[in-house]
């Protein structure tokens, strides 16, 4: 279980698969209500950050469910070989959920781009695999990039 800094909103959710603890996932495009973890890199769809890894229930047919933060400080899983300063904005890296620095374009210019958050923490580029960044979430925020 990760260190929580001060969750605000958390609520379990139904997930459509496996997401592991400290990700960052998105609303499911095949089952309304879902989570699952994010397939687009900057995504707009974003629900929150998993708390924890996902639980298989017992029923018949099995389902998935996953503690998700959705407002707060809260621990994320950052891109290796990537550099984060405190106060920079975040967006997904990748499809497993990781997230990385995001850079704004120039006006009038660029595609629009779900904000994770703002990194409460800095790490520099040669991090292990696996560290985590302080994030406070910015539900909703979006901008160019």
């Amino acid at each position: 279980m990760s260190r929580r800094k001060g969750s605000v909103i958390s609520q379990t959710r139904p997930c459509d698969a496996a997401i592991p603890a400290n990700r960052v996932v998105q609303w499911s495009g095949s089952n309304v209500g879902n989570v699952t973890i994010t397939t687009v890199v900057g995504s707009l769809l974003i629900a929150g950050v998993s708390e924890e890894g996902s639980n298989q229930s017992a029923t018949s047919p099995p389902n998935w469910y996953v503690k998700v933060t959705q407002a707060g400080i809260v621990q994320i899983e950052m891109l290796t070989g990537t550099a984060i300063a405190h106060g920079d904005k975040l967006k997904i890296a990748d499809t497993a959920g990781r997230i990385t620095s995001i850079a704004g374009a120039a006006a009038g210019a660029g595609t629009l781009t779900g904000i994770v958050g703002i990194a409460q923490s800095a790490h520099a580029s040669g991090d292990a695999t696996g560290t985590l960044v302080d994030v406070l979430l910015t539900p909703g925020l979006q901008m160019f990039t």
